[in-house]
């Protein structure tokens, strides 16, 4: 940060050692007492919002939260000057404290300067907060944490930093009952706090809710905030406000720069993944005993409550009256769980609210009656939120085939890989095609992923969180490979053509097949066809690294691949036949031939071709979205997302992104050997004789 426009009086001489006195409660040594004099007349604006906290309860992930709001979702745009430090803290540059650095500038006096809505952090008790808050009605937003989580995540903090003499665990855990740690009694903290929270320009959250639904606490802020979010938006604050993303946000500015406390506290130091009940792996039972005491009686002036175990979830496996098949997980079970469950539904269930209004215990044949009964108190429908492995129960088992995914499969005289089997080729000859269908045809290893990425962004205005990727889990022709398949031994699977015969249109349909072999339905509807050819070195070359980083089959490696290629023998049959077939169909008003090449050379080109061709003009800001979206690393992003959310399934049975690479031309020059280039040039220039389709090789 730029301090050089702060005059000299503007700075303080202070330590950052030991501890602070101020009204006879201790602070930490970034907080100086001028500072906490300042604040008494500092100048609030109506527009301020607070972010105040006890120590370790949140503060930044609210603060991130909000910002979140401010900026439509979008950490880019996110000014961090006034989320640098606490309001009554020293701004602490890096460096400050291994250099001894004694003269600092008070937070408050950069806050004073920043633009409007300013974001503040706090974690002053109420009674050291500025008067004009309330004055002005500037907004407050209170997050307080079950105590024993604090004083544990306190523990680990400040084992973590570079800062102070701190006393450790021995001496925290007593000072922390006693009321004699920085910032004063926890307990006076929060419930004064809670007392206040009736007032319309404060907000009172628990962090526990935070943790439990994400979804619901944003939006609550948001409100409160008068801020209302788009589902979309939405979608991204409770991807960008969580632990993975804002670490990497943080990586990203502390490289930058951006924020100095990162560095001069340790890497992190004021981030950890907050889990609930954490302080189960540091009380001991007497310690734990000694608590419950304390809390209790100072407590028992309050109808404040904490949440100190993991939150239940309910999974409704089927429901159809009358019976219901549920099962039940602690929040940490339940965010492993739910992606490999089935599921009609995602319900979050709070027993405490449920049984407190006396509803229903915890057995499972009330719940199930509570859940037919439709008695919705406690419960929060989490459909369309949550996503898991596809839903295959309602698939009879006449739908279902016995086919092993190792080795090879023939069909009339061509080999084909493991996944296809021949009875959805036969299928294939009936299948009922629709007329806004999009076909995405290409030879392995051609860009059939990034075409199909491509038509969805173009379909979806640029926006690749509002995808439904159901039909490009895997190929028609193929069967849907459940994750952990291979490992697992499975036998019996799905056709895929069955699920593309149940999804909503438009559906885009991915598939390797020889035009021979597709539905004659295509052009009888006039279904789109999008055929995207590749140079066969590249091919050849992307093929090889493609089956020497997957778990399944039997593939034939370099040596005999090349000759399979020039043969016409490999997987899908002869590459030369099937480009040439498209190519001599493009002229057809239903099909479109592109060259993977030309796509690499100018995707923007492209991408405005392939719009045009679907009868889907783009704006120009449109244009760029997609461009940015479709590009390697933002759909490596992209699947590495949805690998995590379960909702390809592909990606983790083959290996990760074993289907993705950066598709560079001419990377055929990396592994052909002179005399392999020379052999390829003589069959190429003979099997391509007879056709006008030439190739960038360079």
């Amino acid at each position: 940060m730029d301090l050089s426009s702060y005059s000299g009086d503007d700075w303080v001489d202070h330590s950052v050692h030991g501890s602070v006195f101020y009204d006879g409660v201790k602070f930490n040594a970034l907080v100086i007492p001028s500072s906490l004099e300042a604040l008494k007349t500092f100048d609030v604006r109506e527009d301020d919002i607070w972010i105040n906290t006890y120590s370790k309860s949140g503060t930044h992930w609210a603060s991130e939260i909000v910002h979140l709001i401010l900026n439509n979702g979008n950490p880019e745009t996110i000014d961090r000057t006034t989320t640098q430090g606490n309001i009554e803290m020293i701004y602490f540059e890096k460096d400050s404290y291994d250099e001894g650095k004694t003269r600092h500038l008070p937070f408050y006096k950069i806050i004073e300067r920043a633009p409007s809505p300013r974001i503040i952090q706090t974690h002053l008790p109420v009674k050291y907060l500025p008067p004009g808050i309330d004055n002005k009605k500037a907004k407050v937003i209170y997050v307080a944490r079950n105590p024993k989580d604090v004083i544990t995540s306190l523990g680990r903090f400040v084992g973590n930093t570079k800062m102070g003499d701190f006393i450790r665990w021995q001496g925290a855990l007593k000072e922390f009952m006693d009321g004699t740690r920085s910032y004063g009694s926890w307990f006076d903290h929060v419930k004064i706090s809670w007392n206040l929270r009736h007032q319309e320009n404060r907000f009172f959250i628990k962090y526990e809710d935070m943790k439990k639904n994400p979804w619901d606490a944003i939006e609550s802020i948001a409100n409160f905030l008068a801020r209302p979010l788009s589902e979309d938006i939405l979608e991204k604050i409770v991807k960008y406000s969580s632990f993975k993303e804002m670490k990497k946000t943080y990586t990203k500015v502390e490289e930058e720069g951006k924020v100095e406390l990162v560095k001069a506290m340790g890497k992190y130091a004021y981030m950890n993944k907050g889990v609930i009940a954490s302080w189960k792996t540091r009380f001991t039972v007497s310690e734990n005993e000694e608590f419950d005491r304390v809390y209790k009686e100072k407590m028992a002036d309050t109808d404040l409550q904490f949440d100190f175990e993991h939150g239940l979830f309910t999974l409704v496996l089927q429901s159809a009256a009358p019976r219901v098949d549920l099962e039940t997980f602690t929040a940490s079970l339940y965010t492993l769980s739910y992606r490999s469950k089935n599921c009609t539904s995602f319900v979050l269930k709070e027993p405490s609210k449920l049984e407190g209004k006396g509803l229903f215990k915890e057995e499972e044949r009330n719940l199930e009656r509570a859940w037919l009964e439709g008695k919705g108190e406690g419960w929060s429908d989490r459909r369309g939120r949550d996503s898991s492995t596809m839903d295959l129960s309602s698939y009879s088992r006449e739908d279902w085939v016995d086919h092993s995914v190792h080795g090879s499969v023939f069909y009339d005289g061509v080999k084909f890989n493991a996944l296809v089997i021949p009875s959805s080729l036969e299928a294939l000859k009936t299948f009922d095609v629709r007329e806004d269908d999009i076909w995405i045809n290409t030879y392995s290893k051609s860009g059939t992923h990034w075409a199909s990425e491509i038509v969805h962004l173009i379909l979806n205005n640029g926006n690749p969180e509002t995808i439904d990727r159901t039909t490009t889990q895997g190929n028609i022709e193929m069967i849907y490979f459940e994750k952990d398949s291979y490992d697992e031994g499975k036998t019996r699977h799905l056709p895929f053509y069955k699920i593309i015969e149940r999804a909503t249109s438009p559906r885009i349909i991915q598939t390797h097949l020889p035009v021979k072999y597709l539905p004659p339905g295509i052009d009888n509807k006039k279904a789109k066809v999008l055929y995207v050819a590749r140079n066969p070195k590249d091919v050849i070359t992307s093929l090889d690294r493609f089956v020497g980083n997957t778990e399944m089959g039997d593939f034939i490696r370099w040596q005999g691949a090349l000759k399979e290629f020039m043969d016409g023998t490999r997987n899908y049959g002869s590459w030369f036949d099937h480009v040439k077939t498209s190519w001599n169909l493009r002229h057809q008003e239903n099909r479109f031939f592109i060259k993977y090449e030309d796509m690499k050379k100018s995707s923007r080109d492209a991408i405005e071709s392939i719009a045009e061709f679907l009868g889907r003009p783009l704006s120009e800001d449109t244009v760029e979205k997609i461009v940015k979206h479709s590009s390697f690393n933002e759909m490596k992003k992209t699947y590495n997302k949805v690998e995590e959310e379960g909702k390809v399934e592909l990606v983790k049975a083959m290996g990760t992104y074993s289907y993705m690479n950066k598709g560079v031309i001419a990377s055929w020059k990396t592994r052909f050997t002179v005399s392999e280039n020379e052999e390829f040039d003589r069959v190429y220039k003979e099997k391509m004789a007879d056709t006008d389709l030439q190739f960038d090789f360079e």
